[in-house]
């Protein structure tokens, strides 16, 4: 493995909201235990969507913002208190604002996605009304007079998309290079990335990468029941937060970095079976890209982190390899940032929670995978 360069991304901070519980070093400890958050769930909304989901217990943003942010907390929704909630952490544990970055320096890279939009709650009203309690067909004419009595406008306020990127900018003053994405699962990856890659060419002194998603809600886990996911992809929420810089800006400042992020690698292969499950070839193929970026062997490893949506298992020899997922959930957007925080947790403790055993070398390949054959991949080392 080459050595970690002055310009390299390192991470200096990280933050978790997860089913697990909130706080990296509280979910890094609960999954080495081999914990578990998945549950039965009540379904008061459906009552044939699956029954097992790993919900996060509210309130979902329990850290104290400053006062001038108080008032624009009721703006956002589940997902975005939890983003909040994990960039505080990881902020306050990077110690980055005590720096000299000037705020247009600091980027934010937010991957978000919230189901509470699904469940249409607030149009409920209005449709049990122009149905009659559901007795009638829905009519555009009484759907019409009913949205008009008991619709309130201000729903429109916390489902806008942009709420939690306004709050971290705001909050953080993260007013440099930017990127916000949203969707099921995948375009984390392309964030991180994106946030990595500006260190590198300087565009940014530091990125800040979130990702944030709630999809243990009942009419989300129907509609993943319904595209056929599997069983053992149980749905569930969370957040994840990473703040990277420089190794040398890191250094100066004197700041011991939990991992470098020395390598990536991305694929993207139609599956020949469901749309979530990676082939092989899309796999192999990102692991080869990022193990060569990083002038990386399999012996340099401690272990892999594999995607786990029931993808064959790639080409890594004898490493040990685990699957979080299974303790945490899948939690869409989230998984990614998530993954990447327990992974440099591990680089740091050197020791990777679930694995029965430890590769030769103290690297960790983290891999991820989308619902359309993407596939990307990132090797963490010490600094």
């Amino acid at each position: 493995m080459r050595p970690v360069g002055p310009r390299d991304a390192v991470i200096t901070g990280t933050g978790i909201v997860s089913p697990l519980g909130f706080g990296t070093e509280r979910v890094f400890r609960a999954l080495a235990a081999g914990n578990g958050a998945v549950r039965e769930m009540g379904d008061a909304e459906s009552g044939s969507a699956r029954s097992q989901g790993a919900p996060v217990e509210p309130p979902y943003l329990r850290a104290s913002v400053p006062r001038a942010m108080e008032p624009q907390i009721k703006f956002l929704n589940d997902s975005g208190e939890m983003a909040v909630e994990a960039t505080i952490e990881a902020m306050a544990g990077s110690g980055v604002l005590d720096g000299d970055t000037a705020p247009p320096m600091r980027g934010l890279y937010l991957s978000q996605m919230d189901s509470n939009d699904w469940s249409c709650r607030d149009f409920r009203p209005a449709v049990v009304e122009a149905t009659d309690s559901f007795a009638n067909a829905l009519e555009d004419e009484a759907m019409n007079r009913a949205t008009a009595r008991y619709v309130k406008p201000h729903f429109m306020l916390e489902s806008l998309k942009n709420n939690a990127f306004s709050f971290l900018s705001t909050m953080f003053e993260l007013h440099g290079a930017n990127t916000s994405v949203a969707g099921f699962s995948g375009p984390t990856e392309q964030a991180l990335s994106m946030g990595v890659r500006s260190l590198v060419r300087g565009t940014t002194n530091v990125s800040v990468v979130v990702g944030a998603a709630q999809i243990a809600s009942a009419t989300a886990r129907l509609e993943m029941e319904d595209v056929g996911f599997s069983e053992d992809h149980v749905p569930g929420d969370g957040a994840g937060a990473l703040v990277l810089e420089r190794a040398q800006d890191a250094a100066a400042r004197g700041v011991p970095a939990l991992a470098a992020v020395l390598g990536q690698g991305f694929a993207t292969h139609r599956p020949d079976g469901p749309m979530w499950v990676p082939d092989a070839e899309a796999l192999n193929a990102a692991v080869t890209q990022a193990l060569a970026e990083a002038s990386c062997t399999l012996d340099d490893l401690l272990g892999v982190v594999l995607p786990g949506v029931g993808e064959c298992a790639p080409t890594v020899g004898d490493l040990p390899c685990v699957t979080w997922k299974t303790h945490t959930g899948h939690l869409s957007l989230a998984s990614a940032a998530v993954e990447m925080a327990l992974g440099a947790k591990a680089v740091a403790a050197g020791a990777l929670p679930g694995a029965a055993s430890s590769g030769p070398g103290p690297g960790v390949l983290v891999l991820g995978a989308g619902m359309f054959g993407q596939v990307g991949a990132f090797v963490l080392a010490p600094t």
